[in-house]
C-alpha cells in the first residue's frame, strides 16, 4: 500500500538533493563527471553533441544545468540509465523534454513504468511519467558512436538490480559501472528489483575483466577510482559473503551476524556513509 510514509524516502531525497551543491571532475577527452546527491552523472561533451550517463535526481536540475554549462552550450542530446534506482533517473523527465534520446536496458523501463516497492529502506516508488520513460531499448549489448568515440553498454546478469549496465568510453579507456560499484563504501543490493551478492561479485569480475591497469573506472557513488580499488571491493564482497553465509548456515539470526560484525577486516577501506553497514548485511543475509 502507497501511504505518506512510504513515500517519504523519495520526497526527503528530492529536498536534500534541491538543497546540494554539485561538484566537478574532469577526465579526458571531453568527459566529465559530476557528483551530488544522486547517483554519479558521466558528462561526454563533443562538437555537434551532449551525452549524460544517469540524469540524478530531479530537483538537482539548477545544479546540473549549471555545470553542464561549463563544458556545452548544447541542450543534451543522449542520456543513458545505467539502472531505474531514482537517484539515477529521476531527472530522465526534464533531459528528455530537452530532447535527449534515452536508452536503458529493457528491464530499467519495466521497473520505472511500474510502482516500485523496496521494504529494506520502508520505501514505494511510483511509477515515473510517460515523459520520463526510455525509449531506447536493449538486452544484452548496445554499440553507438558519439563523435570519435565508440561506446559499448553491456547487461549484466541480475546484481544490484535486474536492469544494470555498464558504459565503456572505449577509446578513452573510461568505464562507467552504475551501481555494480560503489568506491569506498559498501553497496546497496536490492532483491525486490532482481538484486543479489552472487550477482554483485560476478558483475565486479566482469568490470575486472574489462578494465586494465589504466582504465578510469567511474562508479555510482564514491570518487572515480580504477582497478586496483575495484578488486578491493570484489574482495571485501567475496570476504563478507563468505562470512554471512557461513553464520547463518550455523543457524545465526540476522541480528546476530550484525553483532559479530562480518565488515571488521575491511573497515579501514569502507566507509558506511553511503549504506549503513546494517542495510548492507541485511542485503547479503537474505541472499545466502
Amino acid at each position: 500500500m502507497v501511504t505518506s510514509h512510504t513515500l517519504q524516502y523519495v520526497t526527503q531525497s528530492r529536498e536534500a538533493a534541491a538543497r546540494s551543491s554539485m561538484k566537478s571532475q574532469a577526465l579526458h577527452g571531453g568527459l566529465s563527471v559530476l557528483f551530488g546527491t544522486g547517483g554519479n552523472i558521466a558528462v561526454f561533451a563533443q562538437a555537434t553533441s551532449l551525452l549524460l550517463v544517469d540524469a540524478g535526481w530531479s530537483t538537482e536540475q539548477t545544479q546540473i544545468v549549471q555545470a553542464l554549462s561549463q563544458v556545452s552550450s548544447l541542450p543534451p542530446s543522449h542520456l543513458i540509465n545505467t539502472h531505474w534506482h531514482f537517484d539515477h533517473t529521476d531527472g530522465n523527465d526534464w533531459i528528455q523534454a530537452k530532447g535527449a534520446i534515452i536508452t536503458a536496458h529493457r528491464n530499467t523501463l519495466k521497473r520505472l513504468a511500474t510502482t516500485q516497492y523496496n521494504d529494506a529502506l520502508g520505501a514505494v516508488f511510483p511509477a515515473s511519467r510517460a515523459a520520463a520513460l526510455p525509449t531506447d531499448l536493449f538486452e544484452t549489448e548496445k554499440h553507438t558512436r558519439v563523435g570519435d568515440v565508440n561506446l559499448t553498454m553491456r547487461a549484466y546478469p541480475p546484481a544490484h538490480t535486474d536492469g544494470d549496465i555498464s558504459v565503456h568510453f572505449e577509446e578513452l579507456d573510461i568505464l562507467h559501472v552504475g551501481d555494480t560499484w560503489s568506491n569506498g563504501l559498501y553497496p546497496f543490493i536490492d532483491a525486490p528489483s532482481g538484486g543479489h551478492i552472487d550477482g554483485m561479485i560476478h558483475a565486479t569480475e566482469a568490470n575486472l575483466r574489462l578494465a586494465s591497469a589504466g582504465t578510469v573506472i567511474i562508479p555510482g557513488h564514491g570518487a572515480v577510482g580504477d582497478r586496483e580499488q575495484l578488486q578491493r571491493s570484489l574482495n571485501m564482497l567475496t570476504g563478507v559473503r563468505e562470512t554471512v553465509a557461513t553464520k547463518k548456515r550455523q543457524g545465526l539470526t540476522l541480528a546476530e551476524v550484525i553483532e559479530s560484525n562480518p565488515v571488521a577486516p575491511y573497515e579501514s577501506h569502507f566507509s558506511s556513509s553511503f549504506v549503513p553497514v546494517e542495510l548492507f548485511l541485511g542485503c547479503v543475509y537474505v541472499g545466502v
